[in-house]
């Protein structure tokens, strides 16, 4: 029942346009934010916010800004997409060095 926003970034070369409808039901378009994963190149948060609607940030710090300023401090924000992402938001959360990235 806690108010949940979704933070989502994809590399260009996977299936978001598959997964980004799956797990935008997290949130609706209001607490949807959209970001660039760091590493190789990204899927555009313009064309993600064309897909599913929701607000394309410039940077990932600025969506978790922003979804935590849509939800709360009791709501919910899940970063999910891009493991490039997630880490990257771990790092920044926890003030933590950010691990390189890996070419698989």
């Amino acid at each position: 029942g806690r108010p949940r926003a979704l933070v989502f970034g994809s590399l260009a070369d996977k299936s978001y346009a598959t997964t980004l409808p799956i797990v935008s039901r997290i949130a609706d378009a209001q607490t949807r934010f959209y970001s660039v994963p760091k590493g190789r190149a990204a899927a555009h948060p313009e064309d993600l916010a064309r897909l599913v609607p929701g607000t394309p940030c410039a940077s990932l710090p600025e969506a978790l800004v922003r979804a935590r300023e849509a939800v709360g401090p009791s709501g919910v924000v899940v970063v999910c997409g891009s493991v490039y992402l997630v880490g990257e938001a771990r790092a920044h959360l926890t003030g933590d060095p950010m691990d390189p990235p890996v070419a698989l």
